[in-house]
């Protein structure tokens, strides 16, 4: 059993004024010895004893009605009726309701779901009689204390709604109903109002599966098929940049619910703009033409945007046909803050003046300086954050094995290259080389074919390179190449005969990584150093040193989550939160007993009031014969 107001179960101490007024009222019987009341003595005995039940009769009627009162002021409730599967109110209750973006989809020409909601919960409110706190999920997302901002009763939440008239909350209700279940007790129910869109849901029900707490979980009307373009992603993907880089720019573009809506995708217009103000704007128009847009639909976009400077910001957008309606806006726009690599100082350590020169102008972006690999390495050689070494005929001086693995394994970054055909000296010095790194070189040769660069076991590393970078116009005839026992291959070299063989793979030491780029640069025997893709290709290959590709992972949105899955939750989804203590209504159904939804709920109150009024008829009626 619960109460309304436990707190008058106090009241229950007036039931000690019928003892105190017995006590007080207690007569003291004076024995006068007559000789006339002989007779009557047996009499009045009989008669005393009778009279004393009766007073103790009298004491406890009032004691058990004025307890019965004071229990009736507390406003005892029982379990829920059988056979009630509705809502059920509870002495207090907390509505939160879904103000995300999803809740702007039109019911009609005028309303939107959060305005039926509006309209609902404000019913709800004034037919009921409970006691309500109400908030908004907006709050409940971005604020602290939620004490703070919930409105108290029907007054309160009609101020709250007018302060608040249009959806404007990104990201998933669940959040919201996690932070409110702090605030719940075995006094409270948590109700929820929301058009159950599949994208309010995403992050999934957090609460266990065992001793569920009842949500209940009202749905806005929305209609079944919603037309909506999104731009679900947006990304970078050859960051961190570095200055003067070019920007590789992705973006994917999904229509959800597109019955009868735009017979034309949208046009995405996107501009990059740098630090020193300058900046680049293009865009991209998808094929139409013969596509079937009438239902889920989707395409990719990828462009490299020249810039100047460092990156400061990414803006991308969809523009729609004149012709045609949109439900949102939201979700049509996202910027991006890239993630930068600065300050990254290289050092270049090979035999040769002409190759280190070679290195050091390709490597457009970092600050490079060259160390010859003939002597021991300088006193400044530990200040550096990458190192590209060339291997050549002799095996570097001594001094600089010991350095660059210490370096490694602090955090810096190895990149190894060949400098022209396996021979027999060459083999022995590298297998020297690299069985010291805990690893054996086995020489290969990829036979004459159409050649292509794909992705390794690990997909980052080819994902993320300039379109440039990835061009086999260098790749002919037969291709020397060295492949290392048992490292990471990120990107392999596929011939048609059906041969895949490593060309650039990684070795991760303690904080920093190693990596090794198979294919002599030699210009004998590859074109690579005089190709387009040479300066991105080693430019991302530096990077990769330096980066762990697990800290590039990302949705694309920097700090905002757009909400673009308006289907409808499936029917797994609902089991799923049903098993967890949701339960589903539609406010039609709400409605249409909102007035009678304390009656599923034993109230104690009248029962007890009556059972006090029939025992005061009873207290008169003995009182009256004492």
């Amino acid at each position: 059993m619960s109460f309304l107001a436990p707190f008058l179960l106090a009241l229950s101490a007036f039931a000690s004024i019928p003892i105190l007024l017995h006590l007080i009222r207690r007569k003291r019987v004076r024995v006068l010895e007559l000789p006339t009341f002989q007779y009557l003595k047996r009499a009045a005995e009989q008669q005393r004893v009778r009279f004393h039940l009766q007073d103790q009769l009298l004491m406890l009627l009032r004691i058990l009605i004025l307890l019965l009162v004071a229990l009736a002021f507390a406003g005892p409730l029982g379990g829920q009726r059988s056979g009630v599967t509705g809502p059920v109110l509870q002495p207090k209750n907390l509505l939160i309701l879904d103000d995300t973006v999803s809740m702007a989809i039109r019911t009609g020409e005028e309303s939107t779901a959060y305005g039926e909601a509006q309209r609902f919960v404000l019913d709800l409110l004034w037919e009921s009689g409970a006691d309500w706190q109400v908030g908004l999920a907006s709050d409940f997302l971005g604020k602290g204390d939620p004490d703070e901002f919930l409105a108290n009763g029907y007054e309160d939440t009609v101020d709250l709604l007018e302060r608040h008239p249009s959806p404007e909350a990104q990201g998933s209700i669940q959040s919201a109903i996690d932070k409110a279940r702090t605030l719940l007790d075995n006094q409270t129910s948590l109700w929820v109002v929301s058009d159950a869109a599949e994208a309010n849901w995403e992050e999934g029900a957090s609460l266990g599966a065992s001793s569920p707490i009842r949500i209940e979980l009202i749905e806005a009307p929305v209609p079944s098929e919603v037309s909506n373009w999104a731009l679900t992603e947006l990304s970078l993907n050859n960051q961190p940049l570095l200055e003067d880089e070019p920007a590789l720019l992705s973006g994917r573009v999904s229509a959800m619910g597109n019955e009868g809506g735009q017979t034309n995708a949208p046009l995405v217009r996107y501009g990059v703009h740098s630090r020193g103000g300058t900046g680049f704007a293009g865009q991209y128009q998808p094929p139409s033409e013969g596509s079937d847009l009438s239902g889920p639909h989707e395409f990719t976009f990828r462009s490299t945007i020249p810039t100047e400077g460092v990156v400061s910001s990414v803006s991308a957008s969809l523009v729609f046909p004149d012709n045609s309606s949109e439900v949102f806006n939201r979700d049509n726009q996202a910027t991006l803050i890239p993630r930068l690599l600065e300050g990254v100082r290289v050092l270049v350590v090979t035999e040769s003046e002409e190759w280190g020169g070679i290195l050091q102008a390709a490597l457009v972006g970092f600050d490079t300086n060259v160390a010859s690999g003939k002597v021991a390495p300088p006193a400044d050689a530990a200040e550096y954050s990458s190192y590209v070494l060339l291997l050549e005929g002799e095996s570097p001086a001594s001094g600089w094995r010991d350095l660059l693995e210490q370096r490694v394994r602090s955090g810096a970054g190895a990149l190894v290259f060949y400098d022209a055909k396996p021979d027999s000296v060459r083999i022995e010095n590298w297998t020297q080389w690299w069985g010291e790194w805990g690893t054996v070189p086995i020489p290969e040769t990829v036979g004459p074919g159409d050649l292509e660069l794909k992705p390794g076991a690990d997909e980052w590393f080819f994902d993320s390179l300039d379109p440039t970078a990835i061009d086999p116009n260098w790749l002919e005839g037969e291709i020397p190449l060295v492949a290392l026992d048992g490292w990471t291959s990120e990107m392999d070299l596929v011939s048609t005969n059906g041969t895949r063989t490593p060309v650039f793979q990684t070795h991760e030491m303690s904080e920093g990584t190693v990596a090794a780029w198979g294919i002599p640069l030699s210009p004998n025997d590859t074109a690579l150093v005089y190709s387009t893709a040479w300066v991105p290709l080693l430019s991302q290959m530096v990077k990769r040193t330096l980066v762990d590709p697990a800290t590039l992972q990302s949705d694309g949105f920097e700090g905002m989550r757009v909400e673009s899955n308006l289907a409808s939750l499936s029917e797994d989804r609902r089991e799923e939160l049903g098993s967890r203590g949701y339960r589903f209504y539609s406010m039609d159904e709400v409605a249409s007993r909102v007035g009678n939804l304390s009656q599923s709920r034993w109230n104690w109150t009248p029962i007890i009031l009556a059972l006090c009024l029939m025992l005061a008829v009873v207290e008169i009626g003995v009182s009256n014969r004492v």
